[in-house]
């Protein structure tokens, strides 16, 4: 899975730049971004790790991957706040943008793969509705 790979990648280079910065910094930035890019990875593997057999595990599913991709906005966020504050080379930067913008685009084609993927869960449980409501209407 392609979209746990770079979530891994980017998790361990955000790392690996946070420790390079200030010591006294390590509460106000370094710690935060860390945390941040370590949720990516985590809410990335949690929304693999549910095989949707309902519309309930679908929205959990998606709802895992809608997270992971506001941590990776909010991490940009971030960077871009660090890179005012620490001197960071313009090919570090462009190697841990590019790897936050690899990430967004996968978590994208997954949640568009994943609409089509699981649409006949989705269309049961609308069926279902409106039986329920037809049958509300009856009664």
């Amino acid at each position: 899975m392609q979209f746990i790979d770079t979530a891994y990648k980017l998790y361990i280079f955000s790392v690996q730049q946070c420790v390079k910065f200030p010591k006294r910094y390590t509460f106000y930035v370094s710690q935060e971004i860390s945390h941040t890019a370590s949720e990516i990875h985590r809410k990335v593997k949690c929304a693999n790790s549910v095989f949707p057999s309902n519309v309930h595990e679908v929205q959990k599913r998606r709802d895992y991957f809608i997270e992971a991709y506001a941590d990776a906005q909010s991490l940009i966020s971030q960077i871009n706040a660090a890179t005012e504050l620490f001197q960071i080379s313009g090919s570090v930067l462009t190697q841990w943008m590019e790897l936050v913008y690899s990430e967004l685009t996968l978590i994208k084609g997954v949640m568009k793969k994943d609409k089509t993927r699981y649409k006949h869960l989705l269309k049961k449980s609308e069926e279902t509705d409106d039986k329920t409501d037809e049958s509300d209407i009856n009664e």
